[in-house]
């Protein structure tokens, strides 16, 4: 079986990583805040390979279509309700996001409507997704789906294949017809929810917290060493905050190997993205007077 692998953070170099000629690109709704009041507007001026920052608002964002490899970067999420601070708001995207283009990412985002996957090799992470599904077409194929909050709102992948789940927080856990793909170390906390994940075929199913067994009459996966939790264990509680801490109440240590706060890259609380940092510089030792100083800069993303 090519089963698809464990993935961390650390190996979306082909989505996160750009070169100092590459545009970071500014929104924010608030008229004169920012160079672009929307998102779609910055799409429709960025390259391949840029990135778009989306501030915080009070306001609502409209949704866009992404045709372009980017990477779209907001905030994170929960932010004042985790007491990280009264003042900080969400990028809320509040229409349809479609995504078009192979390589796009979206990190630290609050996207509360539907994202139509069109393209392959496609990253979200440290996302909130509410109230609609990641909705994949079926060649849209080897995505990352990593550290997100998902209220309300599952993952519909249409026999897509060889994608990576891992370490979300679900309220009613649903991760439906994916193909060869690696599900593993997520949480379902909702006491309504359930574990309504696969059929599809060839996926690997392993240390995800759930409400329900019921695996075993379904032979086209590989259902290993996951962990069934009472439906009022967590009680339907409603911030990331809070099941991490019922989480690491669960007997014998297995809040440390079940679920999306285990495992070698664990959810982040409010998803707040991770930094950039310099992971490679070129400088020349010396220049002629009145040339240019050609400068090369790579940047990563930091867990």
């Amino acid at each position: 079986m090519n089963m698809v692998k464990k993935t961390t953070l650390a190996v979306l170099a082909f989505c996160c990583m750009t070169a100092a000629q590459a545009t970071i690109l500014r929104v924010n709704n608030v008229s004169g805040m920012a160079p672009y009041a929307s998102i779609q507007d910055a799409v429709d001026a960025a390259q391949d390979g840029d990135t778009i920052m989306v501030d915080g608002s009070t306001v609502r964002y409209d949704g866009a279509t992404i045709d372009k490899q980017l990477v779209v970067v907001g905030p994170g999420y929960l932010l004042n309700k985790n007491g990280l601070s009264a003042e900080l708001a969400d990028a809320v995207i509040n229409n349809w996001l479609n995504l078009e283009k192979e390589g796009i990412a979206l990190i630290g985002l609050h996207i509360n409507d539907r994202v139509n996957v069109k393209a392959p090799k496609v990253v979200i992470t440290r996302c909130q997704i509410s109230y609609d599904n990641l909705e994949f077409e079926r060649d849209a194929n080897n995505s990352i789906i990593h550290q997100n909050y998902f209220s309300n709102a599952g993952i519909h992948f249409n026999q897509s294949q060889n994608h990576q789940v891992t370490n979300n927080i679900f309220q009613s856990m649903q991760v439906r017809d994916p193909h060869n793909s690696y599900v593993a170390y997520n949480t379902c906390y909702g006491t309504g929810g359930s574990f309504e994940s696969v059929p599809g075929s060839a996926n690997r199913v392993e240390r995800n917290i759930v409400h329900r067994e019921g695996w075993d009459d379904e032979p086209d996966n590989t259902y290993s060493d996951n962990l069934l939790v009472d439906f009022d264990f967590f009680g339907g509680t409603d911030t990331d905050k809070d099941v991490f801490e019922r989480t690491m109440e669960l007997p014998d240590n297995a809040g440390n190997v079940y679920g999306a706060f285990a495992g070698t890259d664990p959810y982040v609380l409010s998803g707040i993205p991770a930094g950039p940092v310099i992971e490679e510089l070129t400088v020349p030792a010396s220049v002629e007077e009145g040339s240019k100083l050609n400068v090369t800069i790579k940047l990563g993303l930091q867990k």
